[in-house]
């Protein structure tokens, strides 16, 4: 009778471990699965995103382009709008006059400056390439908005202070994750790759205490280069009501795709 209890437990308790190691080795593998998907690298659209770095990093001294009709400067070692088509696919920014408007990431700073030339009461940009800060201050310089501009060298939202809110908040983030530490991108890279979409988290999570409230968060995304679904369901996760506000494409037949999403809080 003895025998037959102790073997009866051993049987059970040999199941259970079983049990257990099975829904462990179920769950890394979905775990797995999550992460393939999340950090899919798409090999073909980066190589052709390498070749275009290299002419924007070809550029060496500063040069002139027009955008939305305005004449602006381009520095060296800057995302380059001439070379990349990022910028010049976005739709304008919904913004009003009298409204304050944050851009993340700001480049060149067509973005921000045009903000301003249209009646953004007080724009604010940042950016981790000291190039890009520099060559903001100078668009602005060059269309007089200065006075209603601050450029600050700096990751993200860190050189704000913890009181800084803003209408709209705005950035027109790099799309593509890589299989690559962010440590080992250039400066140029940066503003290209997002590995891990680590950017994308960031942007998402870390602008919520900067947005007045019923301000709106703009984000320039690509369905070509970047990951929607992850996107969607990060915001999700993080409280965003996401809306599309224009696409620029068809993924179906272009290279490309730009579009403007706009996310409020739920």
């Amino acid at each position: 009778m003895l025998a037959i209890l102790l073997t009866t437990t051993v049987n059970r308790g040999s199941i259970m471990n079983l049990f257990s190691k099975f829904t462990l080795l179920i769950g890394f593998i979905f775990i797995s699965s999550c992460v393939s998907h999340r950090f899919l690298e798409k090999s073909h659209k980066i190589a052709a995103a390498d070749e275009l770095l290299k002419k924007n990093a070809e550029i060496k001294e500063r040069y002139q382009f027009t955008f939305r009709g305005h004449e602006f400067v381009g520095f060296p070692n800057v995302y380059s709008p001439l070379i990349f088509p990022g910028a010049s696919k976005q739709s304008d920014l919904p913004i009003a006059p009298g409204e304050s408007f944050l851009e993340i990431g700001s480049g060149t700073g067509v973005f921000a400056v045009s903000a301003a030339m249209n009646g953004a009461q007080r724009v604010v940009a940042t950016d981790i390439n000291p190039d890009a800060v520099a060559n903001t201050l100078e668009n602005a310089r060059l269309h007089n908005v200065q006075d209603r501009m601050s450029v600050y060298l700096g990751d993200m939202f860190k050189p704000l202070s913890p009181e800084d809110q803003f209408d709209v908040i705005f950035f027109n983030i790099p799309f593509c994750h890589r299989n690559v530490r962010d440590k080992s991108l250039t400066m140029l890279g940066k503003s290209l790759f997002d590995p891990n979409h680590d950017i994308l988290y960031r942007y998402l999570k870390e602008s919520i205490p900067h947005l007045k409230p019923n301000g709106r968060l703009l984000l320039g995304y690509s369905t070509t280069h970047g990951d929607v679904p992850l996107m969607q369901a990060w915001a999700k996760e993080l409280l965003w009501d996401v809306k599309l506000l224009n696409k620029d494409g068809d993924e179906k037949t272009d290279f490309i795709t730009v579009e403007l999403y706009e996310l409020s809080r739920k």
